[in-house]
This record gives structure tokens, C-alpha cells and sequence, in this order.
């Protein structure tokens, strides 16, 4: 082979494999970085949150710190008719196990007063739906605050988990020693779900409680509630038991 054919190879086998492959990165870096590119991916994790819970999510933006994780900056959740503010998050990670998703949300703010549309949010899309459990996913919420006025109440940390049992998805949530349990049982006629609260001692303000059910608010508004509750709903309605302690109650109020 010629000197000036060795030399041609040479040059297209630079350009080929070093060249070629080097631009093509650069390319796709730029467009990762370019504005376009950056919506798309916002807009994609909005339509898929949306989708997956039925509310109506903005999120400022989106990056990728590792592979396969997200970081998603300002979250917010509101009622997809109203567009009132559900609940907000300034930073949330998204981050894949071999058991399902794990997401850490950091000091989340949640509305006490929708409460009832974030239950029943629960219920319909993660307990009821057909796709419901599918997967495990845990989350776990730092400085997690419930705002409910002067009754607005603070937790170090909420961990959440849903998970698939044989008779339906089950969902888990802990806040300290308070834990609420809610189970789907698909298995009798008609499918019902339990929910199963426990304060584990602690005395809860009745003001958040009445947040989710209003008609609690005739306790007074400095009444406190320490105990159990285990409820099942169904198609055909509610039925359960309450037992604990009450105090700080307006008997005036309670009387009247």
C-alpha cells in the first residue's frame, strides 16, 4: 500500500472513531442544555405525575444527577378543576431500586384543608386502581409540615410505602410512632379498603382531623385526640370503631 493511500486511511479513521463520536457528544450535551430540550422533560414528568395520581402537577425544572435518577426542583400539586395549591415541594429525588422507586421529597407543605381530595386521591389511583401496586415504591418526606393555622403541625420525617399483597396494594405511612395503615381488599364482594390510624400515645390535634372531616370541628377547636381508629369503606359505606382519649374538648360547644 501506498504511502498517501496508508496516510488517507489513517485520516478517515481519525475522523471516523474520534472525530464523528466526539461531535455527536457535544451535540447531544448541547441539547440536553438547550432550553427546548429542558421543557420537554419537564412537561413529560407533569403529563406522567398528572396521569399516575390525578391531580394537576407544575414542576420549575428537571435534572439528572446520576443514571436512571431525577431531581425535580418546586413541585406543586393542585385540584385539577380549581387549581388550588394541594400541597408543594421544594426539591424531590426520584431514585431506582431493585425493589421499585424510592423518592425523597424535601420539607414538602401540605394543606390540612385538602386533606379530604388528597385521601380520596389515595384511594382511587393508589388502592383502587388497575395499575395500583404494580411496583413498590417507598417515600421518604423530610420536614414534612401540615398547614392547618395555629394548629399547623411539623414531623422530622414521614415514610411512605406501597406494596402488593395477595389480596390487594397496601399502603403504609409513619410519621414518628403515628402510623396509618390502608389496605385494599379486592378478594370479598364488594372490594373495600381499611384504614387503620394509630397515634402510638401521641395526643393529635383534632384541628387537622377536621380538616378531612369537617363535622369533628363541634369538638372545639383546641380538642386533642389520643388512640386508635380503624374504619373500612366500601360501596355500601362506612363502619369501624374509634377508641382512645379526648381532651381540651368545648363543651359548651359540644352541648349547644
Amino acid at each position: 500500500m501506498h504511502d498517501e493511500s496508508r496516510l488517507l486511511l489513517c485520516r478517515a479513521g481519525f475522523g471516523l472513531f474520534c472525530v464523528a463520536p466526539t461531535l455527536l457528544v457535544a451535540l447531544w450535551c448541547m441539547q440536553r442544555a438547550s432550553g427546548d430540550f429542558a421543557n420537554a422533560q419537564r412537561d413529560e414528568w407533569q403529563l406522567g405525575l398528572s396521569h399516575r395520581l390525578g391531580l394537576a402537577f407544575e414542576i420549575e425544572s428537571v435534572s439528572y444527577p446520576s443514571l436512571g435518577s431525577a431531581r425535580l426542583a418546586e413541585v406543586r400539586a393542585l385540584d385539577p378543576e380549581t387549581k388550588a395549591l394541594l400541597f408543594q415541594v421544594p426539591l424531590v429525588e426520584v431514585i431506582p431500586t431493585a425493589a421499585g422507586w424510592k423518592i425523597v421529597a424535601s420539607r414538602p407543605q401540605i394543606e390540612a384543608e385538602r386533606l379530604p381530595e388528597l385521601v380520596a386521591t389515595l384511594n382511587d389511583r393508589l388502592l383502587r386502581g388497575s395499575a395500583a401496586a404494580d411496583q413498590q415504591c417507598e417515600l421518604i418526606a423530610r420536614d414534612a409540615t401540615l398547614l392547618a393555622g395555629p394548629a399547623s403541625r411539623s414531623f422530622a420525617e414521614v415514610a411512605a410505602r406501597l406494596e402488593a399483597l395477595p389480596t390487594g396494594p397496601m399502603l403504609t405511612i409513619s410519621a414518628g410512632p403515628m402510623q396509618l395503615i390502608a389496605t385494599r381488599n379486592r378478594q370479598q364482594t364488594p372490594p373495600a379498603t381499611r384504614w387503620q390510624f394509630d397515634t402510638a400515645g401521641q395526643s393529635l390535634p383534632m384541628a387537622l382531623l377536621q380538616a378531612a372531616w369537617p363535622k369533628l370541628a363541634w369538638l372545639g377547636a383546641k380538642a386533642q385526640f389520643a388512640g386508635r381508629l380503624d374504619v373500612v369503606a366500601a360501596e355500601n359505606g362506612l363502619a369501624g370503631e374509634m377508641g382512645g382519649e379526648l381532651a381540651g374538648v368545648d363543651l359548651d360547644s359540644l352541648v349547644s
